[in-house]
């Protein structure tokens, strides 16, 4: 297993977990794990379903706590003010049917920030032009979109704050495979052009290897492979040779 930040210093990290272990049950889901995770690097959690990468990201915004070990964002422990630094690309878009979709992205703007319409307006179609849309698209409701397109506002909304952290949560579930590569490719433009740190959390290997500059193996709760995405297809570390296989076999 290779350490890639070996120099990183506590300044230079955006998010760490420290000996985290967590159980639901009696069952372990997170053992004593531990993962660093530098500014402005995009980092991919890979691992089977079930095997605690969700976990992890509820960790991040706050909404689960460890039962031993700390999470620190920015240096502290995950609270409200924070997930103001943090955007979210939820799995299923969880975009609101009953708002325009330019209301969409610009909701948290409206309602914290105070934004009004016509700002608010012209800010969804510059984001929606950033995700390779039609300003027309700003007027339509979440019915009226494609799969891919929903996915593409949610993405639109989750960067609207310009946070300096984006989360995204199996970003191409239930998208076909080409609409599955424009996600990853929007994903990997926008980190890039705002200077975000991201993790992005799925079972998609091809999806990893578009995304990430570092890839995390996540098996039995803990970090068993965590490396440069071009080694993973080479390394003979059991875990990822395990998963390799189940991938070329069957969904994972």
């Amino acid at each position: 297993m290779t350490d890639p930040t070996p120099q990183a210093s506590a300044q230079e990290l955006e998010i760490q977990f420290i000996n985290v272990s967590k159980a639901f049950n009696g069952r372990s889901v997170l053992s004593d794990l531990n993962l660093a995770i530098p500014k402005r690097q995009s980092i991919v959690i890979l691992g089977r379903s079930g095997s605690g990468k969700s976990v992890m990201l509820k960790h991040i915004t706050g909404a689960l706590h460890p039962d031993r070990g700390q999470v620190l964002v920015k240096g502290r422990k995950p609270d409200r003010a924070l997930m103001e630094s943090i955007g979210v690309l939820f799995q299923q878009g969880a975009l609101f049917d009953s708002m325009k979709v330019w209301e969409n992205i610009t909701f948290s703007l409206r309602d914290v920030e105070g934004w009004n319409a016509r700002q608010a307006r012209e800010f969804a179609i510059y984001l929606l032009e950033q995700v390779d849309l039609a300003a027309d698209v700003a007027d339509k409701y979440p019915r009226d979109l494609s799969g891919g397109m929903a996915k593409r506002v949610a993405l639109a909304r989750a960067v609207s704050t310009r946070p300096e952290i984006l989360l995204c949560d199996e970003p191409t579930t239930g998208l076909d495979p080409v609409s599955g590569l424009v996600i990853d490719t929007l994903i990997r433009r926008l980190v890039d052009q705002f200077n975000m740190t991201c993790l992005t959390i799925t079972h998609d290997l091809a999806s990893a290897q578009r995304i990430a500059d570092r890839l995390v193996l996540l098996a039995d709760g803990r970090i068993a492979w965590d490396g440069a995405p071009a080694d993973f297809a080479t390394t003979d570390n059991s875990a990822v040779v395990a998963y390799r296989r189940a991938v070329s076999q069957t969904h994972v």
